[in-house]
């Protein structure tokens, strides 16, 4: 259903409803109502109303009442930042149509305790918008739950102006990133994040006086971030979620004074039993590296890294010291990085994405890289007595051309590859290469192991892909597409090596060849 005539309000407001399933879209002007206190319109669902019509005339507020979806299609569909946009109540989804808008009005919110729909704003689709205007608070005995679930850039440029009742929250929900750019001084309660992420800097965006509450998402920013564990205005708590990087890399320093010890379920404020860490998101660009030293207590711990797959520098590095006697699980399709010497005994499973471990660990339990997942990284795994790292997945020595170690002399360790797996080297025309060194047992009997060879290569030089105390078997498969050429592999009782000969090292082996052929001929 569509409106093309212009409207006019007159001395009243108008209410506009749409039934279930019903779209109705407005493309005509709204003139000026003669009277700025009446002429308003209040839009009310369960339907939905696309506003496509010049409004840039309006002074009378507009009203968006519970259960209404809108669609912005032109950037002044509520008028100038003169007019005030209210919302009722919350239950309330708005939307960007045709493209990324911005809208300049002003947008208090309401928040009853008693809302049936629990105050929640959600802001859908797949287009960027951005609300230029102050997003201020009335009626507010109750949270305020911004529901991101767009695709697109949700931007609050404006200030949060006022506050909320003594407890209350502005909460981040949904998969989505909300940014917020306002200064925001003014915000004093709770700003919790609850899922997806929020992208703000701590002062500017983020208000310096609120207490952040991570609570299952991620906050995004760039520089250095440095909250005391706390529940007072400027402190932080975090029950789960984390932190990523965008625009620069983002440096995490709980308490501000270097490498605190935190333990995962006991220290106040930090992580408690059964929630995760969460680190990355799809839209960030850079490293997040978090310094502070983590207890795991007795406990198999998760830490979830997510993945931007259009950037290659996103990633998470624990540059602090792991401890405890419980193990560590990795999941999410992103890098997590181990800096640390770490000490933790328990197992560790890669799950998804990427383990690289730069550091080092002792006494660690069973390895276990699954389909899927990869393990790398510049360091040394030391493992328990009689313990391996089992692999289904891939090996990848280095973040780049590195060596990766794993075993301790004198344990019994055996790394496995079993049918499947794979361990990727790269190699370069310098005569260097990936190198995986097993202080045990190298076990390649499974039927389908492949060793997959990337990079470049040089002639003439001997290339050691890996060693072990013993080698049992072969990779069954060798990959070397990407070189261009099947490359010859040699299996030692101790050594994975590559050795190409040198063009005239061929030619002359030739000619000494032919020589003798004609000696046997005489």
């Amino acid at each position: 259903m569509t409106f093309t005539g212009t409207w006019y309000n007159r001395d009243c407001g108008v209410t506009l409803a749409a039934d279930a399933g019903v779209t109705v879209t407005m493309t005509g002007a709204a003139a000026i109502a003669p009277n700025t206190g009446g002429g308003s319109n209040s839009y009310s669902g369960p339907g939905t109303f696309v506003l496509a019509g010049d409004a840039s005339r309006r002074t009378a507020a507009s009203y968006l009442n519970s259960g209404v979806r809108v669609g912005i299609a032109v950037d002044d569909a509520f008028g100038p930042s003169s007019v005030t946009l209210y919302t009722y109540n919350g239950g309330v989804e708005i939307f960007a149509v045709g493209g990324a808008r911005s809208l300049a009005s002003q947008f208090p919110l309401s928040g009853h305790a008693y809302s049936s729909y629990a105050n929640r704003y959600t802001f859908s689709g797949s287009n960027d918008l951005t609300f230029t205007g102050n997003m201020g608070f009335w009626q507010t005995n109750g949270d305020t739950r911004l529901n991101v679930t767009s695709t697109g850039l949700v931007t609050l440029a404006g200030n949060l102006t006022g506050t909320l009742d003594a407890g209350r929250s502005v909460i981040k929900e949904g998969a989505g990133t909300l940014v917020m750019t306002g200064s925001n001084s003014a915000y004093t309660r709770n700003l919790q994040i609850d899922a997806g992420v929020l992208r703000a800097q701590d002062g500017t965006g983020l208000s310096p006086n609120c207490t952040l509450i991570l609570n299952g998402g991620v906050l995004e920013a760039n520089g250095t971030f440095s909250r005391t564990l706390g529940t007072a205005g400027g402190q932080m708590r975090w029950l789960g979620g984390g932190f990523s990087a965008f625009g620069g890399a983002l440096t995490v320093d709980v308490n501000g004074d270097g490498a605190d010890n935190l333990t995962w379920g006991s220290t106040a404020g930090f992580v408690p039993n059964n929630s995760t860490l969460i680190f990355g998101s799809t839209r960030a660009d850079n490293a997040v590296t978090f310094v502070d030293n983590i207890a795991l207590g007795d406990a198999n711990r998760t830490i979830a890294v997510a993945d931007n797959a259009l950037s290659e520098f996103d990633k998470a590095v624990l540059s602090g010291q792991i401890t405890g006697a419980g193990g560590l699980i990795k999941t999410g399709l992103g890098v997590l990085e181990l800096d640390g010497d770490n000490t933790y005994s328990g197992d560790t499973l890669v799950s998804a994405g990427t383990l690289l471990v730069d550091g080092t660990t002792d006494n660690q339990r069973d390895y276990t890289i699954t389909a899927g997942a990869t393990l790398g990284g510049d360091g040394a795994i030391g493992l328990a007595p009689e313990v391996g790292v089992d692999v289904s997945g891939t090996v990848s020595p280095g973040a780049s051309i590195g060596t990766l170690t794993a075993g301790t002399a004198g344990n019994s360790n055996t790394v496995t590859f079993a049918d499947g797996s794979a361990l990727l080297i790269e190699m370069n025309a310098l005569g260097n290469c990936d190198r995986l060194v097993v202080n045990g047992t190298l076990d390649l009997e499974a039927d389908g192991d492949t060793l997959i060879l990337t990079g470049e290569f040089s002639k003439g030089v001997l290339y050691t892909l890996a060693t072990a105390d013993t080698i049992l078997g072969q990779f069954n498969n060798v990959n070397s597409s990407a070189l261009g050429r099947t490359l010859p592999v040699t299996y030692g009782p101790n050594s994975i090596t590559i050795f190409i000969p040198e063009p005239t090292t061929l030619a002359l082996a030739g000619g000494t060849l032919a020589a003798l052929l004609m000696r046997r001929r005489r």
